[in-house]
């Protein structure tokens, strides 16, 4: 796998590359990016290369999924053999444009196939899972409502909302019924006197700031909040959805048997939610981190 020294000697390398070094595609991102080559490999300089042999002490089920033309971060394929519980799937496109084409959603419906099948098969009646709004999940929900799943058992609510009507563009609720309903599930609008159940699958996006649902960092969300359900005002309220949010509260999401994070591909995302892994922060996706008991998969 690629080490942080490659990625220190790349960065001190002189302009200028010539396609073929290995240097070349990292040179060529980061003047097309206006990175300060100093301050990155000072920033490089202050981390440790990772100690492979504890990747051992990794024992949650772990799919690692790359682009067939990624080459960027070393061999993903020897990554998935050290961990040990872990899938290796390989889908097409460069580090940049895996995580843009069709392929990497039906991975995630792959996943979301057989964590639901399973939980149908383990209870005889309804299940509950909870779902993201915004754009990420919609096309791998299109995906996931062709597979064999028996969604007249499977009761979706939605982890938050915008406080519109469910005709108005921005309703998670209405476009998860819109495409939801017609296969047989179950959509549950989310109320203020709501109570939510244990979920088969908690499934969350995140945003830049480390929000989850609509607990906003302003929002002070309490792992041991009474409430199931709040109305929340973001501050800012986000210029693409400047309403008033209705949200589960941390509790209701951290009721679950599993959770899903997807990122949508974002650096920005992913550093932030590696850094709440270590406890780095305490933006909301840090706290709900810290207070799950269940096992936790995220694709970034």
């Amino acid at each position: 796998m690629r080490d942080i020294d490659t990625s220190r000697r790349e960065l001190g390398a002189p302009f200028p590359v010539q396609r073929g070094d290995p240097a070349y595609f990292s040179m060529k991102f980061l003047k097309s990016q206006g990175v300060d080559r100093v301050a990155a490999r000072l920033l490089l300089q202050s981390l440790p290369d990772m100690n492979l042999a504890a990747l051992a002490n990794v024992t949650m089920p772990v799919l690692v999924v790359c682009g067939d033309e990624d080459r960027d971060n070393g061999s993903a394929r020897e990554l998935a053999e050290l961990l040990p519980d872990a899938d290796y799937r390989e889908v097409p496109g460069t580090h940049m444009s895996s995580v843009t084409k069709p392929d990497l959603g039906r991975a995630i419906a792959d996943w979301l196939e057989r964590r639901l099948g399973s939980a149908l098969a383990a209870n005889g009646g309804m299940i509950a899972i909870t779902i993201p709004g915004g754009s990420t999940p919609f096309p791998i929900l299109k995906e996931l409502v062709a597979r064999d799943l028996d969604w007249s058992r499977i009761a979706v609510w939605p982890n938050d909302d915008r406080i519109v009507a469910e005709d108005h563009e921005a309703s998670n609720t209405g476009k998860m019924r819109a495409l939801l309903e017609p296969v047989g599930a179950k959509v549950v609008a989310l109320e203020e006197d709501s109570t939510p159940p244990h979920f088969a699958l908690t499934w969350l996006g995140m945003g830049p700031d480390g929000h989850i649902a609509s607990l906003f960092p302003n929002t002070d969300p309490d792992p041991d909040d009474p409430q199931p359900v709040r109305r929340l005002t973001p501050d800012p309220l986000p210029a693409h959805a400047p309403f008033d949010r209705i949200t589960l509260t941390m509790p209701s999401l951290l009721a679950s048997d599993a959770i899903l994070f997807t990122l949508g591909g974002s650096e920005e995302k992913r550093a932030v939610f590696e850094a709440a892994t270590r406890n780095e922060h305490d933006l909301p996706v840090a706290r709900f981190l810290a207070n799950t008991q269940a096992q936790v998969t995220c694709f970034i």
